[in-house]
């Protein structure tokens, strides 16, 4: 069985991960996570919910994130294809705003570790795609929050345009508003 590879990315503290991979004759194993070597690699992450969403092609969900008690978070694509994009919101830091896109896929099996005060947005790219989600501490409605996958200050180049989008979604405040929100 392959180790673990922690990749860099353009973003402070988010890292892709390729998992553990046995391919059998007949068979295929993967392990996402394994706490030792993730906090030997400087990932502190101790999941506490998990969850599954299974998107049509060309769903846009996002931009993401929990204010007040922010989350990390471990994604993977389990079947079909997704852009992943990160967006680093944390008030302190150099990096404020920027973002970066992942392509993750049923095929190349990959993970995106996403630390505190970061939003996610996903557009899944096959229809029936299943994303894997696992975050460190509780979600809270009440601060569940998010950023316009369209706000000018962002200005994130997506992948492609002619996405879905709730409405929920459309309506979501701008950098600016959070920025100015406590």
């Amino acid at each position: 069985m392959g180790s673990f590879i922690f990749e860099d990315s353009s973003l402070e503290n988010v890292k892709q991960i390729i998992p553990k991979i046995n391919i059998g004759t007949k068979d295929l194993f993967i392990k996402h996570f394994e706490i030792n070597t993730f906090t030997d690699n400087g990932i502190n992450f101790i999941p506490s919910e998990a969850y599954l969403i299974r998107e049509e092609k060309l769903i846009f969900r996002g931009i993401h994130f929990q204010d007040h008690k922010p989350q990390k978070r471990i994604l993977t694509v389990l079947s079909g294809e997704a852009y992943i994009t990160v967006v680093n919101l944390n008030r302190q830091s150099s990096q404020l705003g920027k973002h970066q896109t992942f392509h993750l896929e049923e095929k190349e099996p990959k993970l995106i570790y996403v630390p505190e005060w970061f939003g996610v947005a996903t557009i899944s790219l096959q229809n029936n795609t299943t994303i894997s989600v696992m975050n460190s501490g509780s979600y809270y409605a009440q601060y569940s929050a998010g950023i316009r996958y369209n706000d000018a200050t962002l200005n994130i180049p997506w992948p492609l345009q002619n996405f879905q989008i709730s409405e929920k979604d459309r309506h979501l405040m701008s950098l600016e508003e959070y920025l100015h929100s406590q």
